[in-house]
């Protein structure tokens, strides 16, 4: 038996359980699961087998955030980070590459491509919940290792978010929270009050750019919510059919749910990017740093994608410069998420903007973690406030 066909027989044992064995062809998947800090030895070394036996991707792969991009480490961070780390981080990448993947390092797929309108298989919370919610996608949440037997077969199990009654709102949700709280909190306290189903959200506003993808991303991290309808938004199949249940989410909900994660005490570092941010957020972070007028006092990470970096340099260096200048450190291809960084920098109190961040270094990283907006992380960061 062919590996192909091992990766077929493997996904039609999938398909049965989940799909009544049937399978939908992908235009494209995104694979997750690609630090070593979450997969170890196992995953490395199912992938360098697979890359061994001659398999190859079918159809194109972009490639989530790694734990370090060798490619752009600084001497600093290489020195400090376990080398036992990195060489095994690289030779992840390497059979990835050799699969066939583009190694993007970046949650944020759609930033860079259109894949508006597609069936694909992608495998990374926040970008399945973005891409069904606004881009008009086809996709469930895949485990990694899915992802990558999707990519070499160019199939998935046809489950319910592939078909149009999988899609359809199952619940109406009015948020009535104001808009002085962070939309990434306002995400996260509606994923942690539906837990699943697809809610069709009523919101104070609607958060655009960095923000909505903020939101999202909350939103799914707590739950299994992989769509919502934002109305404006969301370009497919947005009315409920008949009647749906109503859930009303109120300010004493999210203070009840992101109590701890205020800002309460000093943090040792900030942390930008979870999911990655775009060429906007970083001009967006020099303006407000200009405004403030002033050097940043504690560590700034701010964490891309490796195509962006590389854009940066060959293009933008001059942001990159600009950005160092205040103290801000641009990290490629990783995030503090699926990194060692807090254990390697000693961080034991990290503040971001971003909720899917804190949770995971709560749970993940055994660091404590606040949420607060950009504005008021840079001026944390830069001493102009001391809320704590």
């Amino acid at each position: 038996m062919t590996v192909l066909e091992r990766a077929e027989r493997a996904l039609v044992k999938v398909a049965e359980v989940l799909s009544g064995g049937k399978l939908v062809e992908v235009s494209a998947v995104h694979i997750s699961g690609v630090s070593y800090l979450t997969i170890r030895d196992a995953g490395l070394h199912f992938l360098e087998e697979l890359a061994e036996s001659g398999a190859r991707f079918r159809v194109p792969a972009t490639v989530n955030p790694a734990g370090v991009d060798p490619l752009h480490l600084s001497p600093e961070l290489r020195e400090t980070l376990p080398h036992d780390f990195v060489e095994k981080q690289c030779r992840i990448l390497h059979a990835l590459e050799k699969l066939g993947a583009e190694l993007t390092l970046t949650c944020t797929p759609y930033l860079y491509r259109d894949f508006r309108n597609q069936v694909v298989a992608w495998g990374e919370s926040s970008a399945v919940i973005y891409g069904n919610t606004v881009l008009g996608l086809r996709t469930d949440r895949w485990g990694g290792p899915l992802t990558v037997l999707a990519a070499v077969v160019g199939k998935v199990p046809e489950t319910k978010l592939y078909r149009d009654e999988g899609r359809y709102p199952t619940h109406v949700v009015e948020v009535r929270v104001g808009q002085r709280y962070p939309w990434s909190l306002v995400g996260y306290c509606i994923g942690t009050v539906l837990r699943s189903g697809t809610p069709y959200l009523k919101l104070r506003g609607v958060p655009q750019g960095r923000e909505l993808r903020n939101f999202l991303a909350a939103l799914a991290t707590p739950s299994n919510i992989n769509r919502c309808v934002l109305p404006g938004l969301t370009p497919d199949l947005v009315e409920p059919r008949g009647r749906v249940p109503e859930v009303v989410i109120t300010e004493e909900d999210l203070r009840r749910i992101c109590e701890d994660l205020e800002l309460r005490e000093e943090p040792d570092c900030i942390a930008l990017g979870c999911p990655h941010y775009s060429y906007e957020d970083l001009r967006e972070i020099l303006s407000i740093l200009v405004r403030l007028g002033s050097r940043v006092r504690y560590p700034v990470l701010v964490f891309v994608s490796r195509v962006l970096y590389q854009r940066l340099l060959q293009e933008e260096k001059v942001l990159l410069e600009k950005l160092r200048k205040y103290g801000v450190d641009v990290v490629s291809g990783t995030c503090i998420v699926v990194s060692p960084l807090c254990e390697s920098l000693g961080y034991r109190h990290v503040l971001t903007d971003s909720a899917k961040a804190a949770h995971y270094l709560r749970t993940l990283h055994r660091c404590r973690s606040s949420v607060t907006d950009l504005e008021t992380c840079l001026r944390v960061a830069t001493g102009a406030v001391r809320p704590w």
